[in-house]
């Protein structure tokens, strides 16, 4: 039974945690650098912080339909061991969507020192927590029953 070893969703997990992880503790070495500065006045006129709602927007929008559009093709490979290979690229990739918006609402943060960059990862980051993988989520995107689990 694979996806009741701990290697294959344990894998997962700290492949999340560091993809998760990573733009937080750029977040904190910005927010460190940016300690003594003096504050800038909070405008939204910023043509970077359009560029980032659009990114932003395109990765939420576009690792959820990535992702279901995949979900619809691996439901249909024949074992689990192909379904399971299937379901951890379309996880990746889906993790690295959001990633990309949120490391350039730091970038944008470090540059213009403008809180709405904050905002906008603190948001990305939610929707990013949102995809922690789990056993059950494993079972239920791949609708794997228990005959096909013992099969394993």
């Amino acid at each position: 039974m694979i996806i009741g070893q701990s290697t294959y969703l344990r894998t997962l997990q700290i492949l999340f945690f560091g993809l998760f992880t990573g733009p937080i503790l750029f977040l904190a070495v910005v927010i460190f650098l940016q300690l003594g500065n003096q504050h800038v006045e909070q405008t939204t006129d910023s043509t970077l912080f359009f560029i980032a709602v659009g990114f932003a927007s395109m990765g939420i929008i576009g690792s959820r339909a990535y992702y279901n559009n995949q979900k619809s093709k691996f439901i249909t490979l024949p074992d689990v061991n192909s379904k399971l290979a299937a379901w951890r690229t379309a996880f990746i990739v889906r993790v690295a969507m959001i990633e990309g918006p949120a490391l350039f609402c730091v970038v944008g943060l470090f540059l213009e020192e403008q809180r709405v960059f904050l905002v906008l990862f603190i948001v990305l980051a939610a929707f990013q927590a949102l995809n922690y993988p789990s056993k059950t989520r494993v079972i239920d995107d791949l609708q794997i029953s228990d005959a096909d689990l013992e099969q394993n």
